[in-house]
């Protein structure tokens, strides 16, 4: 009966502490751990916003994004099968308690860590860039969460640019990944005998001044 009657206290104080808290223009924030605290409409928008980042950085989906991002190649490969077999070697020695597949067949993706599928594409024409779409369509209805990754990029931007505005718009829980992006790929090139565009990573002639792609002036 006491623990009752503390109970109901509680409660009230708890409902008469929240009616104030109101009364000064405040709102609630609970937080995904489930804390609670009180603020302006411009304060929730902040804490709302750093909550859900921070719940991102948790998810196994962000990790994977950020380990492929460090991913390097030990070399350049004529298809995309080198490719995502490194990639799925390097993956298993990063996620050693998750199961990482690596699938074969047109209609499956190359490879897969719990509900997180990964499409590599490589070398990656404007012809294989259209194909994003339709791997959108197909894989998401057994994945949540699907990533692609480019190599050997030979595709128009804006070519890159219209698919991805659609990509964002109807499939929000797909994400690009560009060997320009990759910091591991980027010391790859380094140490080929060969010279690539700094910024787009464009192959391009020795004694080359200029990125025929980009523009980009190229150091001596």
């Amino acid at each position: 009966m006491q623990q009752e009657q503390l109970r109901i206290r509680a409660e009230q104080e708890k409902q008469a502490f929240e009616a104030q808290q109101r009364t000064r223009g405040l709102n609630k924030f609970v937080d995904r751990f489930g804390n609670e605290k009180w603020g302006a409409s411009t304060e929730l928008v902040k804490w709302r916003r750093e909550d859900e980042e921070a719940r991102f950085k948790e998810s196994q989906f962000y990790q994977v994004v950020e380990a492929i991002k460090e991913f390097r190649p030990s070399r350049r490969y004529r298809d995309e099968y080198g490719y995502h077999t490194e990639l799925q070697g390097w993956m298993r020695s990063r996620f050693p308690n998750s199961k990482v597949e690596i699938l074969t067949g047109a209609s499956r993706p190359d490879i897969v860590i719990g509900d997180i599928a990964i499409e590599v594409k490589g070398p990656t024409d404007n012809q294989a860039l259209n194909t994003l779409t339709t791997k959108c369509l197909k894989y998401s209805q057994y994945y949540r969460n699907l990533i692609f990754v480019l190599f050997e990029e030979s595709f128009s931007e804006r070519n890159f640019n219209e698919i991805m505005q659609g990509v964002k718009r109807y499939f929000p829980h797909v994400e690009v990944i560009r060997e320009s992006q990759m910091s591991g790929f980027k010391a790859t090139l380094k140490e080929e005998n060969a010279k690539f565009c700094p910024e787009c990573l464009e192959k391009l002639e020795l004694d080359a001044r200029f990125c025929m792609k980009c523009g980009t002036p190229q150091p001596d």
